[in-house]
């Protein structure tokens, strides 16, 4: 048995040395043909790993999120091009306009930078991260899961309550704990961990940022501020067009509004 083993492995070797010795030849004979092939080759093939890399990232974006395909952003028409940022009011009223919408969140379109240090730290070594400012229910849309704490602490705002994601909770306090911990803005804020979520993927609407509750009446009236964002969620992706249909009616009401108004000054109000 043994014998025979070696003689196929023999049988094997003898048969690869011409096609090796050939191919050494070809090599040696075209030198550059050989390198330019190479070269395509290996082009080719990085060409082909970035596009399955960039239609991976695209074809599972927003997929990390629950009912991923029931959530939408709000969007408006003007000047025949569509324009994403709305005033609070606006999405408010927007929000309410069809029972079919499950929940609906607001964000500020402007990120913010914050520099602060932990309260506990005597040396206040400074940090800097992204802030963004939300309502309450823009964690109702999206799927945050949470390490610890839950999105029921950002409603009383009157601590100052914020969330962080998991990567910047590891990278200010280690694996120890961080809900209940209070940091120090550079503004001479207080502001206290009420929870910390894992990070979302690169390809989400949403981003790895410290999250700042918005005041429950902050901008509600006022209609000149056109910086915020909405997102909804609706019952069934099918009620998308029902969705559409009472948004074309409410705007209808809204477009009175404005033209009744001062466009370039922003100034609209709602005509029932």
């Amino acid at each position: 048995m043994v014998a025979a083993t070696k003689t196929i492995k023999s049988q094997i070797i003898n048969d690869m040395n011409p096609v090796i010795r050939n191919l050494l030849t070809v090599v040696r004979r075209f030198k550059l043909t050989v390198v330019l092939n190479m070269l395509g080759l290996s082009v080719a093939f990085a060409s082909f790993m970035v596009i399955l890399f960039q239609l991976n990232y695209d074809l599972g974006f927003d997929k990390c999120h629950k009912d991923y395909d029931k959530i939408f952003r709000v969007e408006y028409i003007r000047d025949a091009s569509p324009q994403a940022n709305i005033c609070r009011p606006l999405a408010d009223r927007f929000i309410e306009s069809s029972p079919h919408i499950l929940a609906g969140g607001i964000a500020q379109t402007r990120l913010g930078e914050t520099r602060f240090y932990l309260q506990d730290d005597e040396a206040r070594n400074m940090f800097e991260e992204t802030s963004l400012i939300v309502t309450s229910t823009y964690f109702d849309v999206f799927s945050f899961d949470f390490v610890e704490g839950s999105n029921e602490g950002l409603i009383d705002i009157e601590s100052g309550n914020i969330f962080i994601p998991l990567s910047m909770s590891r990278k200010l306090f280690g694996n120890g704990p961080a809900v209940g911990k209070q940091i120090m803005t550079n503004s001479g804020g207080v502001r206290t961990i009420r929870a910390v979520y894992r990070d979302f993927p690169a390809n989400s609407s949403v981003g790895n940022l410290m999250y700042f509750a918005m005041l429950a009446e902050g901008f509600k009236d006022d209609w000149k501020e056109w910086s915020f964002i909405t997102y909804h969620s609706v019952i069934c992706a099918a009620y998308r067009s029902i969705v559409h249909l009472s948004a074309k009616s409410f705007y209808a009401k809204i477009t009175l509004g404005i033209r009744q108004g001062r466009i370039n000054n922003r100034r609209y109000r709602v005509d029932t």
